[in-house]
């Protein structure tokens, strides 16, 4: 990667580097991705051949997954590559609205400037129109296209009437949950929390999304309970650090962009003992599994189902956790009684023990 960032036209490298991502670390999206930048690279008739070549095998294992109840990934990689010319569309068009109102305010507008840029808004709108018309042809239940849409003919076209019936759609199917999740068969049964923990099992989605990293997007009652949150909403569009403690919040979103970079089916999804850190700051073991989940509108989530022992916390046990200065950071709820310190005092002045 380092490479590709310091050479992003040497084409070559970039098709080098969609074979490893396809051989070595089966990221089919990502090898399809590169080999898509190199092809506008102008590419030579050898290269064209690379190219073609790979994206052949590559096609012809997606082929053979479908065969045996995969999910149609060529489509969903078709409808991203739309999405992200309509979303540049959208944007392209915002700007020429906003460019046309700030001349139009001025004390003298240039009417021949305004005319030109009225066409070029015009002409912008039947793009996004056109555009739009081709994305609801290959899905018409993407809750991202949809809700992009609506902002724009509202705050964009002022057409709130229509934005609304888009919005509304838009989230009527993020309830559905009917958006182009892929992660293998029966992955869009797994993109919802309800279905995915139906025993009631604590169960909570993350966001994988650089501009959201450790964002929490879903979760369920039985998780809020055992952290001692009230209601999902105060956890829901709060970053995941809240329910850690320090020592893992301080270093959680390195280890999200490390675990993004590396194919969803490298990473561990083995059951682990790690500390939450209740609402009153105590924190407490618990179980953890993660399962990553690649989705191609979304970008990357990370689901983790939690599980507590039956007896529940030992109370003849008290944790601690310290800082590589020896220092305590967090403390379970048996520290009161059994060494004199709560949660309180910790925070008023620090602690050190020579271990």
């Amino acid at each position: 990667m380092n490479g590709i960032r310091k050479f992003p036209k040497y084409m070559p490298l970039r098709i080098d580097y969609a074979i490893f991502l396809q051989s070595r670390l089966r990221d089919r999206k990502g090898a399809l991705a590169e080999l898509s930048l190199a092809e506008k690279s102008k590419p030579g008739f050898e290269h064209q051949f690379m190219i073609f070549r790979q994206r052949k095998i590559i096609e012809d294992e997606l082929a053979e997954g479908q065969e045996h109840g995969g999910v149609d990934f060529m489509s969903a990689l078709n409808f991203e590559n739309m999405f992200k010319q309509f979303k540049g569309l959208i944007e392209k068009s915002s700007m020429l609205h906003y460019e046309f109102w700030t001349h139009l305010q001025d004390d003298s507008p240039d009417l021949v400037r305004l005319s030109l840029q009225g066409a070029k808004i015009n002409a912008s709108i039947l793009q996004v129109e056109e555009h739009w018309k081709k994305l609801s042809r290959m899905s018409s239940n993407a809750p991202k296209a949809l809700k992009l849409y609506a902002s724009y003919l509202i705050d964009v076209l002022n057409d709130k009437e229509t934005g609304n019936e888009q919005m509304i759609k838009a989230k009527e199917s993020a309830n559905n949950r009917t958006n182009f999740e892929f992660s293998g068969a029966g992955a869009s049964q797994d993109s919802d929390v309800n279905s995915y923990a139906q025993d009631g099992t604590p169960c909570i989605y993350i966001s994988g999304e650089s501009e959201r990293l450790g964002i929490v997007n879903q979760c369920n009652m039985s998780l809020c309970k055992i952290f001692g949150i009230l209601k999902k909403d105060d956890l829901i569009g709060k970053n995941i650090k809240t329910i850690q403690p320090r020592q893992i919040a301080e270093h959680h979103d390195d280890l999200l962009t490390v675990s993004i970079q590396k194919a969803a089916d490298t990473i561990s999804s083995r059951e682990r003992q790690i500390f939450g850190k209740h609402i009153s700051g105590y924190i407490f073991p618990i179980w953890l599994q993660i399962k990553n989940i690649p989705s191609l509108l979304q970008g990357r989530q990370f689901v983790a189902t939690f599980k507590v022992e039956k007896t529940g916390v030992n109370k003849t046990a008290a944790y601690m956790l310290f800082n590589r200065e020896c220092e305590v950071t967090d403390i379970s709820p048996s520290c009161l009684q059994m060494l004199g310190i709560s949660y309180e005092s910790l925070h008023k002045r620090q602690i050190y023990y020579d271990i």
